[in-house]
C-alpha cells in the first residue's frame, strides 16, 4: 500500500525511498510488488499517493533496467539491516534499508549482473563485500544514468565504487555489472546492538526479533509491538555488552485494557518478573525491573516473555533499556 488500502485523509504516503527499497528487495527474491492506491470518492488519487508514485516512476526511468525482465541472482543480496522474521503489521516499524544493504538482479540472459545500494553513501562510495577478489574477476562496472567513466576496483576486501561528484543520488543507485562466472563471497554483519553514546543499551521494539506476534505500530514517533494476545509469543534482542558489571533494566509499555499482565525479562539464566499497570490507550509507563549482572563482556540474548498466569490481557511494548551502575 502507498498509504492505506482504503481513502483517509489522515494518512501518510510511504516515502519514496521506501517503496523503491521495497520494490528493489522483493524484485531481488523472485516477487512481484503490488501496490494498493485508495482513491478519494470522486476517483483522484490523493496528491501524496500521485507524488509517491511519479516519484518511483522518476527512479524507474533511470534504473529500470535493473527491475525491468531481470531474474533473480546466486543471492539475493547483502547488508546489515534486518526485517522481521515473523509477525503481520511489521511493515511500518521496520528499519529503513542503507547505502551497505545491496540487492542483485541479472538479465535475462545472465550475463550481465545488477547490484541496487539501497541508500546513498555519504562518502560517495558503494562497496558490495559480495564481490569482492575472491568472486571472480570483473570486467566493468557502470552507474545507470551515468554515461561517462566510472572509478572502480575490485580488492580483497570488496568491490568499490566511486560515484562521480557531479552527479545527483537519491533513494537508491544501481550499478551494471559485466564479468564472467560469479560466484559471491559468503558475507557476514554483526547486526548486535551496543550501548548508544550514554553507555545504555536501548532495546527498541524496531529492533527486536519476533517469534509470531503481532507487530505494529499505531503511531509513527513511538513504534512498538502491540496486537499481543497470545503468551506463547516472545520478543528478542542479541547485544554486544562491552563491560561486565551490573544494568538496572527499564521496561517501556502501553497497557490499553485490563492491568495486570505478567511477563519476565531473561538473560544467562537470569529472570526480573514484572506486572503491567492500566496506562490507557497510546500512553507509556515506564517501570523498573530490577538489576541483571553480566559477567563476561560479548554476545547476549535478552528476551522479553509473557506469563499464561495469572492472566494476560495483551500490552504494546515499546523499549527495554540496561543501564549500567557499576
Amino acid at each position: 500500500m502507498v498509504s492505506d488500502w482504503f481513502y483517509r485523509e489522515s494518512s501518510e504516503a510511504k516515502s519514496v525511498h521506501k517503496l523503491i527499497s521495497m520494490l528493489v528487495d522483493i524484485v531481488s527474491k523472485n516477487g512481484c510488488l503490488l501496490l494498493d492506491v485508495g482513491p478519494t470518492v470522486d476517483g483522484t488519487i490523493p496528491d501524496k499517493d500521485r507524488d509517491a508514485l511519479l516519484g518511483m516512476g522518476a527512479w524507474l526511468k533511470i534504473n529500470g533496467e535493473a527491475i525491468y525482465a531481470t531474474r533473480p541472482w546466486k543471492i539475493y543480496g547483502e547488508g546489515p539491516t534486518r526485517l522481521a522474521k515473523s509477525g503481520t503489521f511489521g511493515e511500518d516499524a521496520e528499519k529503513p534499508y542503507g547505502a551497505q544493504d545491496i540487492r542483485f538482479t541479472q538479465s535475462k540472459d545472465g550475463k550481465t549482473l545488477y547490484a541496487t545500494a539501497l541508500g546513498v553513501p555519504e562518502n560517495r562510495q558503494i562497496q558490495v563485500k559480495s564481490l569482492s577478489a575472491a568472486a571472480g574477476k570483473i570486467s566493468r562496472v557502470e552507474l545507470l544514468g551515468h554515461t561517462g567513466a566510472l572509478e572502480w576496483k575490485q580488492t580483497a576486501e570488496s568491490l568499490v565504487v566511486t560515484l562521480p561528484a557531479t552527479g545527483t543520488y537519491q533513494n537508491a543507485i544501481s550499478l551494471k555489472i559485466h564479468a564472467g562466472e560469479l560466484n559471491p563471497v559468503s558475507v557476514i554483519y554483526d547486526t548486535s546492538i551496543k550501548a548508544n553514546e550514554s553507555g545504555n543499551i536501548e532495546l527498541s521494539a524496531t529492533a527486536a526479533e519476533i517469534h509470531t506476534a503481532d507487530k505494529h505500530t499505531p503511531e509513527a514517533k513511538k513504534p512498538l509491538i502491540g496486537s499481543w494476545t497470545d503468551p506463547k509469543d516472545f520478543v528478542s534482542w542479541e547485544c554486544t555488552i562491552e563491560y561486565p558489571g551490573t544494568y538496572e533494566v527499564d521496561v517501556t509499555y502501553s497497557c490499553a485494557t485490563q492491568p495486570g499482565s505478567a511477563f519476565y525479562v531473561e538473560m544467562d539464566r537470569q529472570k526480573l518478573d514484572g506486572k503491567t499497570a492500566s496506562t490507557g490507550m497510546l500512553t507509556y509507563r515506564t517501570d523498573h525491573l530490577g538489576v541483571l549482572y553480566v559477567e563476561k563482556p560479548g554476545l547476549h540474548t535478552i528476551n522479553f516473555k509473557a506469563k499464561a498466569e495469572p492472566a494476560w490481557h495483551g500490552i504494546g511494548l515499546s523499549t527495554i533499556v540496561l543501564k549500567r551502575i557499576m
